[in-house]
């Protein structure tokens, strides 16, 4: 099932950032720019998703696995924190436990960008658990050998790859 998320800003004034565009670690360019709400509500961006029509459980655990709470998978988020919807941020272990047909156990080293990718897998993974590579307090050899892992997928954009996340990836990677 997809779902839409309309957002409308409900400010008359401008919005000014700026965009740095790396190589390495040095800034190669920084390029300001504004851009007028009216402009934005005119012309709205639509927020799709995708929501798992199996069964499934989450739980979320801090960042050194001692567990918090049971809670949605898909949560309730508004305005520019709608990146939230896809459980509720990163900084924490979830756990995804399906009625997958299978015993597979899909373990997700990851930044904020496979968050969105976790409900497509929910159909083909009996457990899923999902780290953030950023804050994640254990090793993941071993964790990944307590859980039995039978898959690992990295869900990441390029510049956590080669950027300064990098260092937190080779950190795990190297316990």
């Amino acid at each position: 099932m997809l779902d839409n998320i309309f957002y409308n800003f409900e400010s008359d004034s401008d919005i000014t950032a700026r965009i740095d565009f790396y190589y390495g670690d040095n800034t190669v360019e920084s390029v300001p720019f504004t851009v007028s709400t009216n402009v934005l509500n005119e012309n709205p961006e639509d927020f799709v998703f995708y929501r798992p029509s199996n069964q499934y459980t989450t739980r979320y655990y801090s960042t050194g696995f001692e567990y918090q709470y049971e809670g949605a998978l898909l949560v309730e988020a508004y305005g520019s924190s709608l990146y939230c919807t896809f459980m509720g941020g990163d900084e924490k272990i979830v756990h995804v436990e399906t009625d997958a047909p299978n015993d597979r156990t899909l373990f997700i080293i990851k930044d904020s960008y496979g968050n969105a990718l976790v409900p497509f897998l929910t159909g083909s993974f009996k457990n899923i658990f999902v780290v953030d590579m950023r804050y994640f307090d254990l090793n993941i050899i071993n964790f990944m050998k307590e859980h039995n892992a039978t898959d690992l997928l990295f869900a990441m954009n390029t510049f956590s790859a080669t950027g300064s996340n990098y260092y937190n990836l080779q950190t795990l990677l190297n316990q």
